[in-house]
């Protein structure tokens, strides 16, 4: 009688790396939709945490609510390839990746 081998299942070790350009894209869209939100609230509440913490894994020595603060002046800015430009820029000295 054959001996059964046993397969067993390793996980593979893949990191998820979200693209940084494409997080500041969805948080310039999320910025138009609220505005008016944010100027009550606390940024923990909306839509916008998730991807300020995304921001905050690529980055070092800056947390989602300094984030949230260096660029949220920036967020005024209606063209969004400005936007993209500045925010880059002031996260750039964070940025690990």
């Amino acid at each position: 009688m054959a001996k059964e081998h046993k397969r067993t299942y390793k996980k593979p070790k893949i990191k998820y790396l979200t693209d940084f350009n494409i997080v500041l894209e969805c948080l310039h869209e999320l910025y138009e939709q609220e505005k008016n939100i944010l100027e009550e609230t606390d940024i923990h509440n909306t839509i916008l945490f998730p991807f300020l913490k995304m921001l905050e894994e690529q980055c070092k020595g800056i947390t989602a609510e300094e984030i949230h603060e260096k660029i949220w002046d920036v967020s005024s800015l209606k063209r969004k390839e400005v936007f993209l430009e500045t925010a880059d820029k002031l996260l750039k000295p964070y940025r690990i990746v």
